[in-house]
């Protein structure tokens, strides 16, 4: 049977630096097995590409960030039956995003960032493919393990050199010893043009200490520095958290809520509220009052956006039990500061 691949892009639209875009899906499919394209359970019409091939292929171009659900539809046409493969995936602003679901089920996922969005160095260009290539084949070719690392710290130091995260890590994988990767990732991450896809170079890390101690320098590299939403104002920084009176009193009339539904309602519109400001002890000891911690984990990426403090959200972590929490958490925040630094 052929196998049917499906390509999700987000396609960018040309404005100021300012504005929000869009995302456009694109999907390509092979129409001529009587297959249907559901998104979120709304059906797309598959248009032929020519006369004389049936692949087709759907647009989407009214997508929002956030999490969906694909079904490709394939009916045997002798049969008449229908094969269903579903799986959801997450559309992120600034991102394109692209899927192939393989026949046997398999489904592949690979985002890219969609390049009309600033960032951090939105007007450095990561190294082109041809110098990286020369330069990974320069490090490679370096016989003893000290002499890769100074090839590698040589490449980081270099003013004019800027790096993806995805050649960040191959040339990091290059270096044998976790502790000079440790200090050679830490010192990348100010030339990295794609931060937002940098908590993928925490897999260099076997050791979770080393990992760890990566993501602290992110967040404290990040909350040290403004960061700026698409109104080109500085996010939190100079806003006043609450009064402690406004706050005692906040504290007091979650407390009384009786169920623990009730309590998450009334902490998501405590954090919800545009009005609202906390520093990061008054959003643990909010968290702190329901026991779930999926909820609490809900309700700290809610509340991040919120924080006046954000040098001391990793006080947050000790909400959590599971590191897997945590990490998730982690990646939020560094991913949230990236994305609403411009």
């Amino acid at each position: 049977m052929k196998t049917i691949s499906i390509f999700l892009v987000s396609c960018f639209t040309t404005l100021s630096l300012w504005a929000q875009t869009g995302n456009t899906v694109t999907i390509n499919i092979n129409s001529n097995r009587y297959q249907e394209v559901l998104v979120d359970g709304k059906s797309y019409p598959i248009t032929n590409i020519s006369t004389t091939d049936m692949n087709g292929i759907v647009t989407i171009t009214d997508l929002q960030p956030g999490q969906h659900t694909l079904d490709v539809v394939r009916i045997n046409q002798n049969t008449n039956n229908r094969r269903n493969t579903s799986r959801t995936f997450n559309l992120r602003s600034r991102y394109d995003l692209a899927i192939m679901v393989n026949n046997d089920g398999s489904v592949e996922l690979k985002e890219t960032r969609n390049r009309n969005y600033g960032n951090a160095n939105r007007n450095r260009d990561a190294m082109s493919d041809a110098d990286f290539s020369v330069l990974l084949q320069n490090v490679q070719g370096q016989r003893r393990a000290s002499a890769k690392t100074t090839a590698v710290t040589n490449a980081f130091q270099t003013a004019n050199n800027y790096f993806t995260t995805d050649q960040a890590t191959q040339l990091l994988e290059l270096v044998p010893s976790e502790s000079k990767r440790l200090t050679l990732a830490k010192s990348v991450y100010p030339k990295i043009t794609d931060r937002a896809n940098f908590p993928a170079m925490y897999d260099l890390f076997e050791n979770q200490v080393n990992r760890d101690a990566l993501a602290a320098y992110v967040e404290s590299y990040n909350a040290n520095r403004p960061t700026y939403n698409n109104n080109g104002r500085n996010n939190n920084r100079y806003a006043t958290p609450m009064s402690d009176a406004d706050f005692n009193a906040l504290m007091k009339d979650v407390k009384k809520q009786w169920f623990p539904g009730a309590k998450m309602t009334a902490l998501s519109n405590a954090f919800n509220n545009t009005n609202n400001y906390f520093n990061t002890s008054q959003a643990n000891q909010l968290i702190r009052l329901v026991t779930d911690e999926d909820n609490r984990l809900q309700l700290a990426k809610s509340a991040y956006a919120r924080i006046t403090d954000p040098g001391n959200v990793s006080q947050l972590y000790d909400l959590f039990s599971s590191q897997a929490r945590k990490d998730e958490l982690r990646n939020y925040i560094n991913s949230y500061s990236y994305n609403n630094k411009y």
